[in-house]
């Protein structure tokens, strides 16, 4: 199987920018929280990234699957014929 580089850029980009607005968000949520250590603070990050990684390989797959649906489709004329 061999996965073209604008595949793999679009999901490292996904990935990226999906982890830099969690980070962001979850430290504006848990700035005001003095119980909240910083070392959790950098947990929920790394795990919120993870989960980040796993939703942009779902968002590909399904990109993918409604593509190659749309793809078989058989041409406009023909369809009703």
């Amino acid at each position: 199987m061999r996965v073209r580089v604008g595949v793999v850029r679009a999901l490292v980009t996904l990935w990226v920018a999906g982890t830099v607005v969690n980070s962001l968000v979850v430290v504006a949520v848990t700035r005001d929280v003095p119980a909240l250590p910083f070392v959790n603070v950098i947990g929920i990050c790394l795990l919120l990234s993870v989960v980040n990684a796993l939703a942009s390989v779902l968002i590909y797959l399904v990109v993918q699957q409604f593509y190659l649906r749309k793809r078989h489709l058989p041409p406009k004329h023909d369809r009703f014929s």
